[in-house]
């Protein structure tokens, strides 16, 4: 049973690269790999920076808060899964179908599964605009497409899903 969780950055954009990557906790392992973007922290941060202000016209990265509410600069999306049903290698393989199939193939996508919980889980660090300058909407619709996508490729490898979720049942600590 995988839960998605979704979170918009606004503000400081290495620090969810670094902490994707680990860069705070070297000693932990993670898997890591790039969608049309590296694993090293800078070049991501580079890449996901040239992408953005090509297509938004607006700086990445500022040191002001901007008059009125901040682009987002990068969507972050968690797959968590129930203790014990996964190893890291499953999580890890199911997470690059999941991102293949809800982000297409056109789209920068930084994906780390981390095995420092008690649970199992994946972050996505995902641009904003795909290289052709489409933009991603984070929103309630597209939250639930990516929950249907989760659900189904989960049941595809033979985990359970959540029936009827609550609001208490759509998330687990990351």
């Amino acid at each position: 049973m995988a839960i998605i969780k979704y979170i918009a950055i606004h503000n400081a954009p290495m620090k969810l690269i670094d902490y994707i990557l680990r860069k705070d906790k070297p000693q932990e392992k993670c898997i890591v790999t790039g969608m049309n973007c590296s694993t090293d922290p800078e070049y991501v941060y580079d890449e996901f920076e040239r992408t953005f202000q090509l297509y938004a016209r607006e700086r990445f990265y500022r040191r002001t808060e901007p008059k009125g509410k901040p682009s987002i600069k990068i969507h972050h999306y968690i797959q968590s899964f129930k203790e014990g049903e996964v190893t890291a290698e499953q999580a890890y393989q199911i997470a690059v179908e999941w991102a293949k199939m809800v982000f297409g193939k056109n789209r920068q996508v930084l994906i780390s599964t981390h095995t420092d919980k008690g649970h199992i889980h994946t972050h996505f660090a995902v641009a904003v605009f795909d290289l052709d300058g489409k933009r991603w909407l984070g929103n309630k619709q597209t939250l639930k497409r990516c929950r249907d996508v989760s659900d189904r490729i989960c049941q595809s490898h033979g985990l359970s899903i959540i029936e009827n979720p609550s609001r208490s049942e759509e998330h687990t600590s990351e």
